[in-house]
């Protein structure tokens, strides 16, 4: 039986040929999320004698509207290092002066060309959609005080998300600036949504700017006061990790909650939307 060290040689030798094998790295990936399930079930045994932790399952499952646990982190990190992968391209952002994002934040390598993934139309896009525009339209109507639309706009959203939510309950005094840039975010998103809701193609870049846009909700909400809570975000982000799990993409920036992105750069993040429809529509 082969000792510790030619095991260990064995296995050097396979991630190298592992680099040329994409196939190879496939497996060689199955075979890692067996050894971290295991090193993090060990990890827990070790930290807490007095309560036996939870199994760890060896492959990772998607949540569908929660933020990622430990392990999602690190296969995360493990699909980003496949062959075909590569890292975002660099996008600038203005900072509004009320709203601070992280200090530290990681810097990523220029990517050398798009990856192409397909699309197909989907129910959880058509909803984000729908939704995403009633918001907005119904904000819009708070901030201008216009009881008319507010009453039509809150039937419309109620019958939408079949229930009552906080939306409603907005007050113009929070500021029309807050209100309208609330509003600017929704509509983004839900032209994001759009972007990504049809039969075709799409690039790496369209992914990032729907993680910036749901992310840009969140925080919007949270600028006026809300918990962050919002049915579309969670629903944006449940479909992102799943379609990038299926894909193999990595997305670095904004599906965490200590990314946030800023409220803000909604005219930027509409540039850029205009971009994607003009060259790959």
């Amino acid at each position: 039986m082969p000792d510790q060290d030619q095991i260990i040689q064995s296995a050097r030798t396979l991630i190298q040929q592992a680099k040329q094998d994409p196939s190879l790295a496939r497996d060689l990936l199955h075979l890692a999320h067996e050894i971290i399930g295991m090193h993090l079930n060990l990890s827990a045994q070790d930290s807490s004698e007095a309560r036996k932790p939870d199994p760890i399952p060896a492959s990772p499952t998607i949540p569908g509207f929660a933020e990622p646990d430990e392990l999602d982190d690190l296969m995360d990190h493990f699909y980003a290092t496949m062959p075909s992968q590569s890292a975002p391209s660099v996008v600038l952002e203005t900072h509004h002066t009320d709203f601070h994002l992280p200090d530290s934040r990681p810097e990523p390598r220029i990517e050398p060309k798009p990856d192409i993934y397909p699309l197909q139309p989907d129910d959880i896009l058509a909803g984000v959609i729908n939704r995403c525009t009633t918001k907005g339209k119904l904000i819009e109507a708070i901030a201008e005080a216009d009881q008319t639309l507010i009453e039509q706009y809150a039937r419309e959203l109620r019958n939408l998300e079949g229930r009552y939510t906080w939306h409603q309950e907005l007050n113009p005094r929070l500021g029309q600036e807050k209100l309208l840039n609330m509003a600017q975010n929704y509509f983004v998103l839900a032209d994001v949504a759009r972007y990504l809701n049809r039969t075709g193609t799409t690039v790496r870049h369209a992914l990032e700017l729907a993680a910036e846009a749901q992310s840009a909700v969140r925080s919007a909400s949270l600028e006026l006061g809300e918990s962050g809570d919002d049915s579309d975000q969670r629903a944006m982000f449940g479909w992102l990790k799943a379609y990038t799990s299926q894909h193999r993409v990595f997305l670095s920036r904004h599906m965490r909650l200590n990314d946030p992105a800023n409220p803000y750069n909604h005219q930027d993040r509409r540039r850029q939307l205009n971009d994607l429809l003009h060259f790959h529509a």
